[in-house]
């Protein structure tokens, strides 16, 4: 069987920080997990999410349906409450509500331990206790995640756990959760493995100019630099960027830039170059649509397929380009693996 967790707020509220410590929480327990985000192109405010889907049988896909709802807002809690199912619970950040549970996170940490900073813990204990799992497996991770930080802080982490867990004990078992199944413990980010993919498949030269989500694939071949002998440079601007990569990959030199739709679509005369010298440049396309520098509050800066119609027709004339699209394997090559003996762009 599988579950369905969404946390959902506004952006620099800890969205990401709960699903984290809640994905790492079951990994570490051995639950299979597959964990997603859905973010607007802003630093404060809009309306988040975090899903993490837990099962005792592998994933690959995430899940519309919510079986427990974190709502740090109302307007979060007015997005995702239709998506929540029948016997779902949702949770609030509030003193009351007409949902299953209301708890002030801020307000229960910083009585608790003193510092409100610990919030995210405080919902990390909620929903262990909701889906019955009690807290010793999260009292292992925080240990774990915090144990850098000295004992106290661990100590009060665990308190504030514990004290969420108390709030929210009478929705304790309330739903069915699957059982640890003998997952591997460590998680990995798409982007890792993106980054990791291009480093075994031979790529030497890494050129891009930063736009979310694509960045992270770029930091990660930053890291990997040293062990794969990468060179990688942060351009001025993706027209560099694209340019660097067309004259890398001219040379002879497994070449990538990584960008996302408002950065791609500045590459098209580069990427018609390629095209015509067939040259075997590519290009990492996160899915993100174009304009969102102009219209940053705009749903469409969410995440989406259209840059995939952009992709069909950038470049000019008749030149050509082949597309990949990601698909499960364990090889860590696939995707990459036809950079050499290729002569044309690839994305």
């Amino acid at each position: 069987m599988d579950l369905n967790i969404c946390v959902a707020g506004e952006a620099g509220q800890g969205v990401k920080t709960i699903g984290m410590l809640l994905t790492g929480a079951f990994a570490g327990m051995g639950l299979h997990v597959y964990a997603t985000q859905s973010y607007m192109s802003r630093i404060r405010g809009g309306v988040n999410s975090f899903d993490i889907r837990i099962a005792d049988y592998p994933l690959y896909s995430a899940s519309k349906d919510i079986d427990l709802l974190i709502a740090l807002t109302d307007r979060a809690l007015d997005a995702y409450v239709s998506h929540v199912s029948p016997d779902g619970i949702t949770v609030c950040n509030a003193e009351e509500c007409e949902q299953d549970v209301a708890i002030e996170f801020t307000k229960v940490a910083k009585d608790t331990v003193g510092s409100k900073l610990m919030a995210n813990t405080v919902a990390a204990g909620v929903v262990f206790e909701i889906l019955g799992f009690g807290l010793k497996e999260l009292e292992k991770y925080l240990d774990k995640r915090f144990s850098s930080k000295g004992e106290e802080v661990v100590q009060e982490n665990i308190k504030c756990a514990a004290k969420g867990a108390e709030i929210a004990h009478e929705e304790a078992g309330k739903l069915n959760s699957p059982k640890p199944a003998g997952a591997q413990t460590n998680i990995a980010s798409a982007s890792q493995a993106c980054s990791l993919s291009a480093a075994v498949s031979g790529v030497k030269v890494a050129c891009s100019y930063p736009m979310t989500p694509s960045t992270a694939v770029l930091q990660g071949l930053a890291d990997l630099s040293s062990e794969y002998g990468i060179v990688v440079e942060q351009a001025e601007d993706e027209i560099a960027a694209i340019n660097v990569v067309c004259g890398a990959a001219y040379a002879g030199v497994p070449a990538v830039t990584t960008t996302s739709g408002g950065g791609f679509a500045l590459m098209s005369e580069g990427l018609s170059l390629a095209g015509m010298t067939e040259t075997p440049a590519f290009i990492f396309l996160s899915q993100r649509p174009g304009l969102l520098p102009v219209f940053p509050h705009a749903r469409r800066s969410r995440t989406s397929s259209s840059p995939l119609t952009q992709v069909m027709a950038s470049s000019h004339a008749q030149s050509s380009h082949r597309e990949r699209r990601p698909r499960r394997t364990n090889s860590p090559a696939t995707g990459f693996g036809s950079l050499t003996g290729t002569k044309c762009p690839l994305f």
